[in-house]
């Protein structure tokens, strides 16, 4: 069996995204996913989570990205985690996010 490296989040799209383009020109994208739980405190006590996700599209879906998607609305990512690291002011900067491959909006009169 070969390995897979897939992430799945359900959430709210934290602002609406905006296109960039790459020094090759390629469209890329950049937005934050919060996706909350509830969960039980050591008091028995529910409350929420949240937790922010980065995800990061590229090309041909990250235009269709900035074309639909806004702040607020609900969204399935599907993806790959991906871990970038590099060294500023002689620190080691490690960033994790979500390289996009598919969407679909969960809550919206325009999903697709």
């Amino acid at each position: 069996m070969s390995s897979k490296n897939s992430a799945h989040i359900i959430g709210n799209i934290g602002a609406d995204p905006q296109v960039n383009h790459a020094n090759n020109g390629n469209a890329v994208v950049n937005f934050s996913l919060a996706q909350t739980d509830n969960i039980r405190n050591s008091a028995g006590t529910e409350e929420k989570k949240t937790t922010w996700f980065s995800v990061t599209a590229w090309g041909d879906k990250a235009l269709a990205v900035e074309k639909i998607v806004r702040k607020g609305m609900m969204l399935s990512v599907v993806g790959t985690l991906c871990v970038d690291t590099w060294e500023k002011d002689g620190k080691k900067q490690t960033k994790t996010y979500i390289r996009l491959e598919d969407f679909m909006i969960c809550n919206s009169k325009e999903a697709i």
